[in-house]
Formats: structure tokens, C-alpha cells, sequence
């Protein structure tokens, strides 16, 4: 909704005048910025105000408005695609409107200037090389700033920070900023952890281990906070319970690959001697190894179009990312006879006893599955967080995966080269509907492999009728 100024409103409560921060992203995944921000704001219950007139992918700037440093500081604690909060001190396109902009308030910053509180000054160019000479410039430009402490470049009582940024383009960045941001360094967002996590790090991978990054955002996305009981019905190697039990989240997870689940076959790491998986490679050794071993559930051989779990709403959140038929084939449960030939089998013999038999099955199927299963066992409000791949030149928002029970509150992209991508999609559960199948998934691409490595190796990624 809208507030004065031109800001939008998030998560609207409290009468208490809002703080200016500079929010500074890292500029990356930039579709999924603003999503894993408001997400995260939503889960806190924090508000948040920012004019979004003035967002914009190509740079990291943001002003935003929150209530206190502490409301900052706790979002801050979540995000993997933020780089750092600031306190906004002064905004202008150049320093005389810093300046000017800076003696608007000085009087609420006076707490800062005493001979009790040491200082540093750190300088940052975006799209342009802050030498040491550019640095003493930005230094000098700032003398108005009237700091009676001592300097401590360790171990400040306050840390400023000025910020010029270059505008979008580093090869033709303009000989003086477009934008200057100067600010009180609050908190810093959560970026350790993707060396911290990094799969070429775990002791148990798959060939399809999701990125540990990918795996916080969509934590984040599904609003994953302590005590959640969190489900991959796709777990393969449980990369992404991995993130929503960092997050605090019980986890379970599933999948019909019964011989991964239990550590067994050839290894998926490249650079090895390993024959085969060693006796201690499991989804649950992974969270032994981050210390979350606590949040472990269980995980089962199960098939998600064939439901082992008593029908009721069981899971705060749903977390996955379905095989597309790349490197994991769609497979599902089935018969090897039809069910009115099985029905007539009552010799008891070894040859007519039914064994559940490997199937493959179509996208849309896996994906109706999906839906079907989060609009049983989501409890209300819950969120279903999904990848979905797409062809780009083929790619409706009006033909996604719906289901009456299930809202989409987000839809990010991530690129996958040429006409390739894949989108996450974010559901939240809004009525309840056992036994409800009614899942619409008409949109899904059915043939994706054969078109991704069509446009793959294809010299030509655009799309043409004719090929």
C-alpha cells in the first residue's frame, strides 16, 4: 500500500516514525533481491517503506525505511543477497547537496560527534576503481563533517561510510558520481555463508546438490523460522534442508531414489579416486557436519504421487526443486499390469505379487503432484517454494502452475544461458482442501530436455519456428 513521499508500505503496523537506511545489495541474483528482502521483512514482522520508483537491478542502492537499528539488524541476520545496512546520514548527486543534505540532520546525530566516540571513514566507488588518490578526494570532500573523537581504524565506537555510485555501466562510468550516499555503518548481511556451506566442501553431494546460496534464498522465500517443520519431497542430497534447518526448521525429506538416500552407488565428485560412496555419506552426515544435526527429522524412500503420510496439514513449509529430466530423470510409482489384470491374479504366486515398479512419468505430472500434495499437507498460510524450468521464448505468467488452495506471491528468474532459464516460484496456502486435486499445470514444458540441449549446443541461442 501506499505511504507518503511515494513509498510503499510493507507489513503496515506501527505509528512510530521510520528510520532512513541505506540498504547496499550484492549484485548478483538481482531478480531475487527485492523478493528475499520483503519476504524476510514479512517472516520478522518487520515493516518496511521503500519507494520503488527507484529501485533498479542495475545498481545496489537502496533507501528504505525501517523502525531501528535493531529491526535492521535482525533482517540483516537472514540475507544472503545484502551486503551491509547503513544509517543514512546524507544523500545528493553531488557534495554540496551532501553537504546540505547532512546539516538537515545534524542535530539528532550530535550523539556521534563527542570526544568519547572514535571514528573511521571507509569509501566505496560502485562501476569505478577507488584509488587511493580518489580516496583522499572523497576524504576531503567531507570535512564538514564534525567529528571531535579519535580515529580507530580497528575497532571503532563508529564506523561511516561514503558511497559514489557510477551509474550501471563500469566501461562508461562519468567523471563525477551520479549518486552519493553517506552513512553509519548497522549490520552486515549474511555473505560468509557460501563459503561457510559451499558444496565442494560437503561431505555428501549428488549430482544435482543444490548451490548453497540458492538453498538460503529459498529458506528465506518460504519465511523458515525456528521450530518450522520443513519437507523436500525431491530431497536427492538435502541441500536445501540444509538451509532451512541453518534457519532453525525440523526437516524431513523424501525421494524415490532409495539408493541415494542411503549413501550407496558411485560418487558424483569429480576429482576422486572413490569407487564407491563411503558408509557415512548421508543427508543427515551433511547436517552432522554443520552442526544442525539436531534439526534432522528423517528422510524416507517415498514417492510424492504415491503418499505414505496420514492426509492432514502437517508442514510449515515445502522446499524443492522437482527433477526436470536434465540430469535426474521425472520418475514415479506404477503398475506393471494394468489394475483390472492384477485385479484376477489370486494364485498368490511370486508372479502375480505386485512390487512397485520405477515409472517415468510426465513434467506436468510431477509438477500437479507437487501442488496437489502442498494444498493437503501445507498448514494454512504455510509457503511452497519450487524451482520451475522454462523456455524463455515460450515462457506465459498467465500459464504457470496453479492450484485454487495456493496463491503465488513471487516469481524470480534465473538465467541459464541463451533462451534457457528457470524460475522460482513462492505459494502460499490460503483455504484448506484435503483431498482436493484440482491442480493446474498445463503451462509446464513437457519436452525440456530435448529443447535445453537444443538451445545448449545450438551456435544460435535465439529462437527461431523454423528449427
Amino acid at each position: 500500500m501506499a505511504s507518503g513521499r511515494g513509498y510503499t508500505q510493507m507489513i503496515s503496523r506501527s505509528p512510530h516514525k521510520m528510520r532512513e537506511y541505506l540498504c547496499v545489495f550484492a549484485q548478483e541474483h538481482v531478480d531475487f533481491r527485492m523478493q528475499e528482502l520483503l519476504a524476510i521483512c514479512e517472516g520478522l514482522r518487520h515493516e518496511i517503506q521503500y519507494e520503488s520508483s527507484r529501485y533498479s537491478s542495475k545498481s545496489p542502492f537502496l533507501v528504505i525505511r525501517m523502525l531501528s537499528d535493531q529491526a535492521v539488524k535482525e533482517v540483516a541476520k537472514r540475507s544472503v543477497l545484502i551486503r551491509g545496512f547503513y544509517e543514512l546520514w546524507a544523500v545528493g548527486t553531488s557534495y554540496q547537496e551532501l553537504e546540505a543534505s547532512f546539516g538537515e540532520r545534524r542535530e539528532d546525530l550530535n550523539q556521534y560527534f563527542s570526544e568519547d566516540v572514535s571514528f573511521r571513514l571507509r569509501m566505496d566507488c560502485f562501476n569505478k576503481k577507488c584509488s587511493l588518490a580518489r580516496q583522499k578526494a572523497m576524504l576531503e570532500r567531507v570535512e564538514f563533517l564534525p567529528f571531535k573523537g579519535k580515529v580507530n581504524l580497528k575497532s571503532p565506537n563508529v564506523s561511516i561510510h561514503l558511497h559514489e555510485d557510477y551509474g550501471p555501466s563500469p566501461n562508461d562510468a562519468p567523471q563525477d558520481p551520479y549518486m552519493i550516499y553517506l552513512g553509519r555503518h548497522v549490520a552486515e548481511g549474511q555473505r560468509h555463508l557460501m563459503q561457510a556451506y559451499d558444496v565442494r566442501h560437503r561431505h555428501f553431494i549428488a549430482n544435482t546438490s543444490m548451490d548453497a546460496q540458492l538453498s538460503f534464498i529459498m529458506a528465506n522465500m518460504a519465511m523458515v523460522k525456528s521450530g518450522d517443520l520443513v519437507c523436500d519431497p525431491f530431497v536427492g542430497s538435502g541441500s536445501i534442508l540444509i538451509g532451512c534447518a541453518y534457519f532453525g526448521g525440523f526437516v524431513v525429506g523424501a525421494d524415490i531414489n532409495k539408493v541415494l538416500l542411503h549413501g550407496r552407488g558411485r560418487p558424483s565428485r569429480s576429482g576422486t579416486n572413490q569407487k564407491w560412496r563411503g558408509p557415512d555419506e548421508s543427508i543427515q552426515s551433511n547436517l552432522v557436519q554443520y552442526g544442525l544435526q539436531e534439526r534432522y527429522v528423517d528422510v524416507l524412500a517415498s514417492d510424492i504421487s504415491t503418499l505414505c503420510w496420514q492426509r492432514r496439514e502437517l508442514f510449515d513449509a515445502i522446499v524443492t526443486d522437482p527433477p526436470y529430466g536434465v540430469r535426474e530423470g521425472a520418475r514415479k510409482l506404477g503398475r506393471s499390469k494394468p489394475a483390472e489384470e492384477t485385479a484376477g491374479d489370486k494364485d498368490g504366486s511370486e508372479a502375480s505379487a505386485q512390487y512397485p515398479l520405477v515409472q517415468s512419468c510426465s513434467l506436468s505430472g510431477v509438477y500437479k503432484d507437487l501442488l496437489e500434495f502442498a494444498a493437503n499437507y501445507l498448514v494454512l498460510g504455510g509457503r511452497l517454494v519450487f524451482w520451475l524450468p522454462i523456455v524463455k521464448h515460450e515462457y506465459d505468467p498467465a500459464n504457470l502452475p496453479s492450484h485454487p488452495s495456493l496463491r503465488t506471491v513471487a516469481n524470480s528468474e534465473q538465467g541459464l544461458g541463451g533462451q534457457i532459464s528457470r524460475r522460482l516460484l513462492t505459494m502460499q496456502k490460503i483455504q484448506s482442501s484435503l483431498n482436493m486435486k484440482s491442480a493446474d499445470t498445463c503451462g509446464v514444458v513437457e519436452n525440456f530436455r530435448s529443447k535445453y540441449f537444443k538451445f545448449l549446443t545450438s551456435k544460435d541461442s535465439t529462437y527461431s519456428p523454423s528449427t
